[in-house]
């Protein structure tokens, strides 16, 4: 068994560290001998690779394998584009959030040309991906000079945004870039010298315009998160994957808890939930992957660091219990998924260095962990469109927590989730508005709509007031299962409501056989 670890480990280190090392400085040392215009072209310190997936591996990307076809016409029947003159873009960037599958379709792309060109009994086209380090050493021009000379070529630039080619930081890169992009764009002229560049980035708006134009990185591709249908589907192929049946999960309340999340925070899940089963010696159940998505993807930290005083649970319990009764009572867009008193770690925003330090001279600070939240579930896709009647029954859940200390505990002071009220503030003042810029009213009038604002702020409050008042008695269970449980459900917030409310339901449901099946409801 050591023999056969200590082999593998020398093969991964051979084949990820020695191996390429040595074909860098041959291809280096054999360039320099020849001398003259291959000292232009060396290697800069990168080899081409060996997709191993393509369109198939592609879930909920349909729109990019389309506009990817077009390549791939062209790669398969060169001479026909040639004939009509129309070529495919040289040019492409891919943009959208982080880990939407940018990178992850131009291996597929590269995968689907290497599997083409094989059915055809050869393999032209080479493919190389360059990080902004390799740029940086090199030089755009010498990587560019490079990718012409073993063309043709599939060339991936990951992270584009981070050489800061734009007139404002680097006119010089800038020129060099655009310059080498004109000198590579020859498919009319020799589709045998084609190089095809393809960047990606989180941050288009950071590149210079003169970049993004046709005829240069023109053509481009907008990714997003995948959606609820797609959630479902990765889940269910990768719960199969470990040889289990999907039906034994809720993969519909699954994919409801992960909105905007990528497929690789969906492998993490279910991941970190296989490794919680196989160290307990367990199977994976629903129930770990919830227990997952609590953890990896709502931060919320299981270990409670401190033992606060029973005074500053109840207010924390309180508070969370007004907002959870709040958002099962009114109809906001959002549903409640579950509700919690424990420490979360919450999400950073990215502040550049001297922004740090003003922020610390200011004593103002992100706050890396909070106590309490509330967490919401979406069983459909959304752009996030809002009946006015949905805004108001969201501003009444924000306030609801501080109105529920006045009622439980005969004051608020304020500091549990302070930031909700300025929040709930701030929505209502956008409707007062209606969408005009206050700066172009005259102050007499925004004055007056600040003011019609706060009004009806005391408004909502006085409604969430009149509502909650009248399920004083589930509130104050609420709270008390709440300082018990720390995390419920938003089914454990619904069985309170019905125990206090409707006391005589459970009692008067006749009971049930129970019913053995061997059919297994499928989840669609």
């Amino acid at each position: 068994m050591a023999a056969a670890a200590l082999l593998t480990s020398y093969t991964q280190t051979w084949q990820s560290y020695i191996s390429p090392w040595i074909n860098k400085k041959t291809t280096l040392w054999w360039n320099n001998v020849r001398g003259g215009s291959y000292q232009e072209i060396q290697t800069p310190g990168f080899l081409s690779f060996e997709p191993d997936c393509d369109f198939s591996d592609m879930m909920g990307l349909d729109e990019v394998k389309e506009e990817f076809k077009t390549i791939l016409d062209y790669i398969n029947e060169p001479e026909r584009s040639n004939q009509t003159k129309i070529v495919p873009e040289t040019g492409w960037i891919l943009t959208g959030p982080t880990r939407t599958g940018k990178t992850f379709s131009f291996e597929c792309l590269c995968g689907e040309i290497s599997a083409m060109q094989k059915r055809k009994g050869g393999s032209t086209y080479k493919f190389l991906r360059v990080e902004i380090d390799d740029l940086n050493e090199a030089g755009i021009k010498r990587v560019l000079s490079y990718a012409q000379f073993h063309a043709p070529m599939i060339l991936f630039i990951d992270e584009i945004d981070l050489l800061q080619i734009n007139r404002v930081s680097n006119t010089e890169r800038l020129m060099s870039f655009l310059t080498a992009l004109q000198a590579t764009s020859n498919l009319k002229k020799d589709p045998s010298k084609a190089v095809i560049i393809i960047a990606a980035t989180n941050c288009p708006e950071t590149l210079d315009k003169a970049l993004r134009q046709n005829g240069r990185l023109g053509k481009e591709i907008r990714f997003e998160y995948p959606t609820f249908k797609y959630r479902k589907l990765f889940l269910m192929k990768e719960l199969a994957k470990m040889a289990l049946d999907y039906r034994n999960f809720d993969i519909e309340s699954l994919g409801a808890k992960t909105d905007q999340k990528s497929y690789e925070d969906l492998q993490a899940i279910i991941r970190a939930a296989m490794m919680h089963a196989w160290s307990k010696g367990v199977p994976l159940t629903q129930e770990l992957l919830e227990a997952s998505i609590n953890k990896e993807i709502k931060k919320i930290i299981m270990i409670d660091r401190k033992e606060l005083p029973e005074e500053e649970q109840r207010i924390l319990a309180t508070h969370f219990a007004g907002k959870a009764l709040a958002m099962l009572l009114l109809n906001t867009h959002a549903k409640l998924d579950m509700v919690t008193t424990k420490a979360i770690m919450t999400e950073l925003c990215e502040k550049a260095a001297w922004h740090v330090m003003s922020d610390q001279i200011n004593k103002t600070t992100q706050e890396k962990i909070v106590h309490g939240g509330i967490f919401t579930k979406m069983f459909h896709d959304t752009i996030q469109l809002k009946t006015t009647t949905n805004i108001i029954d969201e501003i009444k859940v924000l306030v609801a927590g501080f109105i529920a200390e006045e009622i439980l505990l005969g004051s608020c002071s304020m500091q549990c989730n302070a930031q909700d009220y300025t929040k709930a503030y701030g929505i209502i003042d956008q409707l007062t508005f209606e969408g005009i810029w206050p700066s172009q009213l005259s102050k007499k009038m925004r004055d007056e709509l600040h003011d019609k604002a706060f009004n009806l702020l005391q408004q909502y409050r006085q409604e969430t007031k009149a509502l909650l008042e009248n399920h004083r008695d589930t509130l104050a269970a609420l709270t008390d299962e709440l300082m018990i449980k720390l995390i419920m459900t938003d089914k454990d917030v619904q069985a309170v409501i019905d125990r206090i409310e409707n006391p005589t339901v459970e009692a008067t449901l006749p009971v049930e056989e129970e019913t053995v099946t061997d059919e297994i409801p499928v989840v669609a």
